[in-house]
């Protein structure tokens, strides 16, 4: 399969593939976590994505989720019983797309087990041990996982002294989604259509299932087609945004056969409400790198981007904070 630490090669996806088994944050600077870093950084400069070998997730727990947590959430009817929109785009409770065969549940900033028993309460008021513990302990995983994407990230921009402050800023959210089989068709046709996510990261657990597809720098969709012990990480606009445009935003798709159901679990890295503004470091900017965008509050862009000014802007981002 290849050496720990650095990046592989996998036949099944174009996508690069970087190696993290065997490391962690309480290890820096090993070789194995130097080539890694130089590998992250590459991948997420070409692509805006790579898919990560990362063993550290107990295999009962990310099973769990996704066998028997996720399809539990979505037969409770919580796709039928739609609640009114969130007053915050991307971050709220529930969200779907109208045509597309495609529902999502958001929870976000889980601070504790008690974070997610309160919204399992609301669809099982008898509560539902199973599911909160799953979904906590998925998440205290992944908080881990997305910490040391960052670390390796702002280290490989030069800007490690920056790490701590930046992780304070940032707020999570996790997203359970399902893709539904629509029975008046066995084609296969596109259930989300290109987008670029408006966060900073997303780690996509869609274990041994097809279907995500990334554009690359030639315009072509390259399939993403994960090993089972890997997960797929894309950049957003605002840590596009954030790196004055030297890591690229990534623009993907959901294409899949409808007949059949998928589910897929998001956690990601966002601003929090009390620390919205995306704004890129001095060090950043040089004659080679001029500014690309203006300082911008996050959640201001997110109203933005989803109100009816996203249907006349091809990229919304540099219409909104464009330098």
């Amino acid at each position: 399969m290849g050496t720990l630490g650095g990046i592989i090669s996998h036949a099944q996806t174009e996508l690069p593939v970087v190696d993290l088994r065997g490391l962690n944050q309480s290890k820096l600077h090993t070789k194995a976590w130097d080539i890694a870093q130089r590998e992250l950084i590459r991948a997420l400069q070409s692509y805006g994505g790579v898919e990560l070998i990362y063993d550290q997730i107990e295999p009962e727990i990310r099973d769990g989720l996704l066998d028997r947590a996720v399809p539990e959430l979505f037969a409770e009817n919580v796709a039928t019983d739609r609640p009114k929109p969130p007053p915050l785009p991307y971050h709220g409770v529930y969200m779907y797309r109208e045509g597309f065969p495609y529902f999502s549940i958001q929870l976000a900033n889980l601070s504790s087990l008690a974070s997610v028993e309160e919204y399992a309460n609301t669809i099982w008021p008898q509560g539902n041990p199973y599911f909160s513990n799953v979904v906590w302990n998925y998440a205290v995983y992944m908080q881990e996982l997305i910490r040391m994407i960052h670390r390796m990230i702002l280290e490989g921009l030069g800007l490690g002294h920056k790490y701590e402050s930046f992780i304070k800023s940032l707020a999570n959210s996790i997203r359970l989604s399902k893709y539904h089989d629509d029975i008046s068709s066995n084609e296969t046709k596109v259930a989300l259509p290109p987008h670029k996510d408006p966060n900073y990261l997303s780690i996509i657990d869609q274990r041994k299932m097809d279907g995500l597809e990334v554009e690359g720098s030639d315009g072509k969709w390259l399939r993403v087609s994960p090993m089972p012990n890997s997960f797929i990480v894309l950049l957003g606009e605002a840590m596009m945004a954030w790196s004055n445009g030297r890591l690229k935003a990534s623009n993907h798709r959901v294409q899949m056969d409808v007949s059949k159901e998928r589910y897929v679990v998001i956690y990601g890295s966002l601003p929090s409400q009390s620390n919205d503004l995306v704004s890129s470091p001095m060090e950043l900017t040089d004659k080679e790198h001029p500014t690309m965008y203006k300082p911008f509050k996050y959640y201001d862009y997110l109203k933005f981007r989803f109100s009816n000014e996203e249907d006349t802007h091809k990229d919304t981002l540099k219409a909104f904070c464009g330098a």
